[in-house]
């Protein structure tokens, strides 16, 4: 091989160009890539330097040392540090020997960089090649190579880069030790701990908390067992890093957690998220436990997520009881979140809920729609649907529900007609659909003629022709209402449609053309009179 590296260049570009028109591989060169790509490496080193490239990927070590010694005549050479020094990355992941060519052939100098790929990929043969070259693990900025190691739960690395002895051991070792406390890393968290005498108290409570977050059952026993770890510190704030069943029986089973303390934060936390299981374990250790403090989280808790065991149970402890019957709210709760199985539970409860809170909890259910809660209410008789002045029939108007109207109207009791600003004049107005006003015309306790025939100007205001063309089949509609009220309306808003409508209508009083005539003709020329005035002022 070396006799061709020092061939003439003119002799090696003969070799070349005999391969290109042969189509043939240089394998008598000891090397491996493509012709075109050598061809590229004598003609233009600097294109990328595809044929090293080549070489490195290809782990081939023997072609990688015969192109970094080669040296053309005019001083052209490959470029090891080519792509952002791609190359020596790459063999820092995966080949001692290239690596160690690249600093002997191509006079390449390790950084921190290289050290953090080999660690990257777990080359501990490389690893230890890079503290024997003199790199030290820990960056200018201060980061530190053991962490990595530790995330991965590489314990032979971690042993090397520890008995290095050349980083700042407290602080990269309490960094790693969080990392691998929140990996299942059992055999590094061991090694730190045994071997390590840096470590403070508020790193072992940092590595329990994360444990815990990450239900690191082991890693949890384990520091526990430590005599720096103190799960009560902060509150227990241990119990907000995890749900986990087994851990918190571990927690609880060591018998220095307080569950009652800050108003059973605990425990409510554990309610609010709705970790049932663990709650229960709670509940069944803190027999002391007053679970009405502060404000029924517990029971709260049970009504938004429908837990119909645990609602039961809190609602047994008079306590509990006696805050919910004087606020009612978990029944509020369980309203908004409307699942009838908790509303039937509560509803039925004795003495629980008060008739003005079943009142407010029906509008909330007919604004929201709930019809299987709406039927549930109307068939056991829970309320009557015409409390506060018929408000429940405005609200499902408002909502625009027209199964909720009907079954509304279904009960004699409601009267959409009941106020000023009746149930049809709000339908009218909201542009609510057509189904729901001929619901709403169907009761016998709506005045159509009410209030000057209002629920007809309604109609034409809101420049629906179909709405008026229905109230138009109502007899008790008067569409000659005050000098024709609905018709100077359309009129004065170009309703075309609807000027027709009510002119078609037989109730209409033709005589009464001429004076709409010489209304519409004196507004006319009243405003073409303004026009002209103003013209000729501007004129003058």
């Amino acid at each position: 091989m070396s006799s061709l590296i020092n061939l003439p260049l003119l002799v090696m570009r003969e070799i070349i160009g005999y391969l290109d028109q042969e189509k043939d591989r240089p394998s008598f060169l000891g090397v491996s890539h493509d012709f075109y790509d050598l061809k590229l490496l004598f003609d233009n080193t600097t294109n990328d330097n595809r044929a090293l490239r080549h070489a490195v990927l290809t782990n081939n070590e023997q072609e990688v040392i015969w192109l970094l010694k080669w040296r053309g005549v005019d001083g052209k050479r490959v470029d090891p540090y080519a792509r952002h020094g791609s190359f020596i990355k790459y063999a820092c992941k995966s080949n001692l020997n290239i690596l160690r060519a690249f600093i002997e052939f191509g006079e390449v100098s390790l950084s921190y960089k290289n050290f953090s790929s080999a660690v990257n990929a777990e080359s501990l043969e490389i690893v230890h090649f890079m503290l024997a070259y003199g790199i030290v693990p820990v960056a200018d900025d201060g980061n530190c190579l053991l962490s990595q190691a530790c995330s991965r739960g590489n314990l032979p690395m971690v042993k090397a880069l520890i008995e290095d002895g050349r980083m700042a051991p407290s602080q990269e070792i309490r960094d790693g030790f969080e990392y691998a406390c929140s990996g299942r890393h059992d055999d590094v968290v061991d090694y730190l701990l045994d071997n390590s005498h840096f470590l403070q108290s508020k790193n072992i409570r940092s590595g329990l908390n994360l444990a815990a977050f990450y239900n690191n059952e082991s890693i949890v026993k384990r520091l526990l067992a430590h005599p720096l770890c103190d799960p009560t510190v902060n509150n227990c704030e241990i119990f907000r890093y995890t749900h986990y069943v087994k851990i918190i029986k571990h927690l609880i089973d060591d018998g220095r957690v307080n569950l009652t303390i800050c108003d059973n934060i605990i425990i409510n936390q554990a309610a609010i998220y709705g970790e049932w299981d663990s709650l229960q374990l709670m509940l069944d250790y803190a027999r002391d436990l007053d679970p009405s403090i502060p404000n029924n989280e517990i029971f709260i808790a049970a009504c938004e997520h429908a837990n119909l065991d645990l609602a039961k149970r809190m609602l047994s402890d008079e306590r509990v009881f006696k805050k919910e019957k004087k606020n009612n709210h978990g029944f509020e709760i369980a309203i908004e979140s409307g699942k009838i199985a908790i509303i039937t539970l509560l509803c039925q409860w004795p003495n629980l809920v008060t008739y003005d809170n079943l009142c407010r909890g029906f509008l909330k259910i007919v604004s929201h729609s709930y019809v299987e809660i709406i039927r549930y209410f109307m068939e056991e008789k829970l309320v009557d649907p015409s409390f506060y002045d018929n408000e429940a029939i405005i609200t499902a108007v408002h909502a625009g529900n027209e199964e909720v109207i009907k079954i509304l109207l279904a009960d004699t009791r409601v009267n959409p007609g009941a106020r000023q600003s009746n149930a049809l004049i709000d339908a009218i107005k909201t542009r609510q659909s057509l189904e729901i006003i001929e619901a709403l015309l169907k009761s016998p306790h709506v005045d159509l003629a009410a209030q000057h025939n209002l629920p007809i100007i309604e109609a034409v205001k809101s420049g629906r022709a179909a709405v008026v063309s229905l109230l138009l089949k109502y007899p008790a509609v008067d569409p000659s209402i005050d000098h024709h009220t609905p018709l100077r309306i359309a009129c004065k808003r170009d309703y075309t449609n609807i000027i027709k409508i009510l002119l078609n209508d037989r109730r209409f009083d033709y005589k009464d053309i001429i004076l709409l005539e010489k209304m519409t003709r004196n507004d006319v020329l009243g405003s073409d009179k303004n026009t002209t005035d103003s013209t000729k002022r501007k004129r003058a």
